[in-house]
């Protein structure tokens, strides 16, 4: 006998434009992002891309961002949709906000490298509750 369990946090997966989202609310926003396309507000963007994160120059975690958006302006935003804030992604959130605050580092060249950032090319971080 097969029983469907519930999400642990109690979104629903869903699908949008071919890919599964793993909420509705991130599927909603990968819309919000064709529109903004669509209306020419980006450039582009993708979907679930994994950072590495690093801490002293060492490898620490990889952090899967759920969206990166280039904007007319050239700026990058790294774009997270969350619903429940769980320890882990908390955690993760204060060393990426750490490693953004500091534009000069090793760490912040990593990220930047792994997205394709041009030197002086700004890159923001998001969350979007």
């Amino acid at each position: 006998m097969y029983f469907q369990t519930k999400s642990k946090y109690h979104n629903v997966r869903q699908d949008y434009g071919g890919y599964n989202y793993a909420s509705k609310k991130e599927a909603n926003r990968a819309f919000e992002l064709d529109v903004l396309l669509k209306a020419k507000e980006i450039v582009r963007w993708e979907r679930q891309i994994t950072l590495p994160l690093y801490i002293m120059s060492r490898h620490w975690r990889d952090y899967r961002i759920d969206f990166i958006r280039w904007e007319e302006n050239k700026d990058i935003v790294l774009e997270e949709v969350k619903g429940f804030e769980t320890s882990e992604w908390k955690m993760k959130r204060d060393v990426l906000e750490i490693i953004m605050d500091n534009p000069k580092s090793f760490e912040y060249k990593q990220i930047a490298q792994k997205i394709g950032a041009k030197k002086n090319q700004v890159i923001k971080y998001q969350v979007i509750k």
